[in-house]
């Protein structure tokens, strides 16, 4: 019996721009960003915003519209942001990646086309899932909006929904084209642990301190945030 076999490898860029207000009209951070898959044409977008951040920014989906009519010789908006509900429960079902699903058909996005979440990590799993499997990948890029997303799906390479009473039990690694994260004078990972770790009436981590942890363990950054813990055995009450 004839057998060929070979072993390849393939590689992917993932880049991370920090900014602020990235829907101000004079921030060209999104505008280079998407510029990079240049064909000649405006480029297709279409956003997927989540609705507890349309809710305590009323103006968010105005301002996306304003940033790409500000830019529409480079980007083209095919439709207003659509709102899609977040947290844990819109990764319950396939329902909501079926909805972003039927909008990419509808607007004819396709592989040179943009997909954009804009909202927690679950709503990012769920527009990374539906852009992972249409049209077998089309481009997307992660917007963080709540710390836990910033210090996991954001960067991640990951999507999934539940399904089965399993979490994440249908996904995919298909890394985001960018992500995009809101800058702060000081790293938000030593803030985050300042904050959450050096009050002693507080010996739990929250799931966002957790995740920074795992975070800044993998991948320390410049400044390290661990220099200035105290040196002191935790005690058995702080858990994560």
């Amino acid at each position: 019996m004839s057998m060929i076999r070979r072993t390849f490898q393939v590689s992917y860029e993932l880049q991370v721009q920090f900014t602020k207000n990235v829907f101000e009209p004079t921030n060209l951070v999104l505008k280079t960003v998407l510029d990079q898959g240049g064909n000649g044409r405006p480029h297709k977008t279409i956003v997927i915003l989540d609705e507890a951040l349309a809710s305590t920014q009323p103006d968010i989906s105005r301002r996306i519209e304003t940033y790409f009519e500000t830019h529409s010789e480079q980007l083209q908006l095919v439709c207003p942001p659509i709102i899609i509900e977040g947290g844990e429960r819109t990764k319950n079902s396939y329902f909501h990646v079926s909805e972003i699903h039927s909008h990419l058909d509808r607007y004819h996005i396709d592989r040179h086309s943009y997909v954009i979440g804009v909202g927690g990590g679950a709503l990012l799993d769920v527009a990374g899932l539906a852009a992972a499997t249409a049209h077998r990948g089309v481009r997307h890029v992660r917007i963080p909006t709540t710390t836990l997303s910033q210090a996991d799906s954001g960067v991640g390479v990951k999507n999934g929904i539940n399904a089965f009473g399993k979490k994440n039990f249908i996904g995919t690694f298909a890394p985001p084209f960018a992500g995009s994260f809101r800058s702060t004078s000081k790293s938000p990972r030593s803030r985050l642990l300042n904050c959450n770790l050096n009050k002693r009436r507080s010996r739990k981590l929250t799931p966002q301190a957790a995740a920074t942890l795992s975070m800044s363990l993998a991948k320390p950054c410049a400044t390290n945030p661990f220099a200035s813990w105290p040196q002191e055995t935790p005690d058995k009450s702080f858990r994560i």
